[in-house]
């Protein structure tokens, strides 16, 4: 019997290498993706679609099934949100793992001191980005842990390590976004990083790159 996998994919740098690594590592697996988007965060349902198909590019695997949603936005409902599409995912599919991309926030004075020395960026926009950041995720407790969550006491450079040993750095990262303030839109309407929000910031610091 095939192995029934499920992801949370929302097209960002982090969701998007654990899903590659599980078709790269799981081919004949069936996996079921589920992505929920907000009015807040609208982008994540294309960014996921078209995460998945540019890991299909390179893997050759597709998901069976790529469930999406809308709602309104609020962190917890977020989080229910995507809870809810879990349970489906265990109750009508009977999936047996679902992964996520959840990591921890960099050390914040590591990235203070790199951004003194790094990219000429006005310092105290990116003060004020990383006091806005979401301070829950400065040390996710271990209990985080688990078979699906393999970045959830690491960070944007352990995952940025992630791709480089995967050699999928510029084959699958450019085509990931992480920005939740988005400056506009691109010929293709995919969001444009605005460069200084706290995302963007962690792409900085862990990639050295924004796209």
């Amino acid at each position: 019997m095939k192995k029934k996998l499920g992801m949370k994919l929302s097209g960002g740098a982090d969701s998007a290498i654990v899903y590659y690594k599980l078709c790269k590592e799981f081919p004949d697996a069936e996996i079921y993706i589920l992505t929920l988007g907000t009015d807040a965060k609208p982008y994540y349902p294309m960014l996921a679609k078209r995460v998945v198909e540019k890991v299909y590019e390179l893997t050759g695997v597709r998901p069976v099934k790529h469930i999406t949603n809308f709602i309104e936005h609020s962190d917890e409902g977020y989080v229910l949100g995507q809870e809810k599409m879990a349970d489906i995912l265990r109750n009508e599919y009977q999936v047996e793992d679902i992964y996520s991309g959840i990591s921890s926030n960099p050390p914040i004075e590591d990235m203070l001191e790199y951004f003194e020395h790094n990219h000429n960026l006005n310092l105290e926009e990116v003060k004020f980005h990383i006091d806005k950041r979401d301070k829950e995720r400065d040390l996710l407790p271990k209990s985080s842990v688990r078979k699906g969550a393999p970045f959830a006491l690491l960070s944007k450079r352990d995952v940025a390590m992630v791709y480089n040993e995967e050699k999928v750095l510029d084959e699958l990262y450019p085509f990931t976004c992480s920005c939740e303030c988005p400056t506009g839109e691109d010929e293709d309407g995919y969001p444009i990083h605005c460069g200084t929000c706290f995302f963007c910031l962690e792409r900085w610091y862990g990639f050295g790159r924004i796209i």
